[in-house]
C-alpha cells in the first residue's frame, strides 16, 4: 500500500491524538508507520541514504525511531556534519536498529539490545506514578511504544541515540574540563576504581561549585580521607537514573543510605539545593549529572570532622 494513502487514512485521527493500530491499516511496514506518525526527518534520512528496503522488507527488526523533536535537540554543527558525511549518517541511523524483536514486554532494567553494528543500546526501566513503568534507551524516553509492523516493531523516542562516548563514569570525569576539582578529590579518595565498573548515577559538582565552598572546606576534605569518601558517596547512587526518572521522584537514596531531595523549580531539576546544569551524560557504567553545588554532609557545614 502506498505511503500517501495510509497517511490519508489516519490524517484526521492524528490531528486529535496519536494513531493506534486498531485505527490504522494492519499491513503497515516500519517506513509506513513512520509516515503515519509524521517522522519527517527520519524519513528524509532514509530517502537520502536510499534505505527503503531496510525499513519496508526483510527480517523482523526493532526500530527506535527519533521524533522530529529528537532531531531538533541535536546541535546544529553535528547535524551539518551528518549531512555532509553519508557514511556517518548511516552509522547513526543503524545504531537505532536491531535485527532482534524487542517489544516492551521484553524490557528489563539494564538489558542490552544489540544494534545492527553490534553496538549496545542499554534499556532502563523505572517505576512511576503513571499507569505503567517508564522505559528508556540510552536515556531517551519512549513516546510511543510497541507499534507493530509487517517487518518488525517501532518505538518512537524523544532523543537521538549516540554510541556511548565514555567507557566509564571515571573516564568521563577524567576528561570533563569543568570537573577537574572533583577529579582531584577522587584521586585523593578510595573510590576511583568503583566508578570504572557497575551501574551508577553520579552527581558531579563542577569547578564553580567547589569555588563557592567556604574557605578551608576543600582543604579539610582533601586531608581527611574518611570524610572525603563520605562526601563523594553523598553524590553517588546505586543504579542508573536519567533525568526522565529523577523527575518522577521526590527523593533518592545514595550509597550511604542518605536521602537526597529531588525537586522541580520552574522546570529546573534540583538535587537538594543544587541545580542540575547538565543532565544525562551517559557512560557504560552509568550516568553523570553535572550540578552547581557540592552536596556537603551536615557535619561538614558545622565545620566538624
Amino acid at each position: 500500500m502506498e505511503i500517501w494513502k495510509l497517511s490519508v487514512v489516519c490524517g484526521i485521527l492524528a490531528a486529535f491524538h496519536a494513531p493506534s493500530q486498531s485505527e490504522c491499516p494492519p499491513d503497515c511496514t516500519l517506513l509506513e508507520w513512520a509516515e503515519i506518525y509524521d517522522l519527517v526527518t527520519f524519513i528524509t534520512i532514509v530517502e537520502k541514504l536510499t534505505l527503503f528496503d531496510e525499513f519496508t522488507e526483510g527480517v523482523n527488526k526493532t526500530l527506535f525511531a527519533p521524533s522530529d523533536l529528537a532531531f531538533n535537540k541535536v546541535p546544529k554543527d553535528v547535524l551539518e556534519s551528518w549531512k555532509h558525511n553519508p557514511s556517518l549518517l548511516k552509522n547513526v541511523l543503524f545504531y537505532h536498529v536491531s535485527h532482534e524483536l524487542w517489544p516492551s514486554k521484553r524490557f528489563t532494567d539494564g538489558a542490552i539490545i544489540t544494534s545492527i553494528d553490534e553496538s549496545g543500546i542499554i534499556v532502563n526501566v523505572y517505576k512511576s506514578n503513571l499507569a505503567g513503568p517508564i522505559n528508556t534507551v540510552n536515556g531517551a524516553g519512549i513516546q510511543h511504544q510497541d507499534i507493530f509492523a509487517t517487518n518488525g516493531i517501532m518505538h518512537i523516542i524523544d532523543s537521538v541515540l549516540y554510541q556511548f562516548p565514555s567507557p566509564s563514569i571515571f573516564y568521563f570525569v577524567a576528561n570533563c574540563g569543568q570537573c577537574s576539582t572533583f577529579l582531584l578529590a577522587l584521586s585523593y579518595s578510595d573510590l576511583s576504581d568503583d566508578l570504572t565498573a557497575g551501574n551508577w548515577t553520579l552527581f558531579v559538582p563542577n569547578n564553580e561549585a567547589f569555588d563557592k565552598l567556604p574557605d578551608g572546606v576543600l582543604y579539610n576534605l582533601l586531608n581527611n580521607i574518611t570524610l572525603l569518601d563520605d562526601t563523594i558517596k553523598n553524590h553517588l547512587v546505586q543504579g542508573v537514573y536519567y533525568e526522565i526518572a529523577l523527575r518522577e521522584l521526590t527523593y533518592i537514596e545514595n550509597v550511604d543510605k542518605r536521602n537526597l531531595t529531588i525537586s522541580i523549580k520552574d522546570t529546573i531539576l534540583m538535587v537538594n539545593t543544587a541545580v542540575v546544569q547538565e543532565a544525562d551524560k551517559p557512560t557504560y557504567t552509568g550516568v553523570v549529572h553535572i550540578i552547581d553545588t557540592v552536596l556537603l554532609l551536615p557535619i561538614d557545614t558545622r565545620g566538624k570532622k
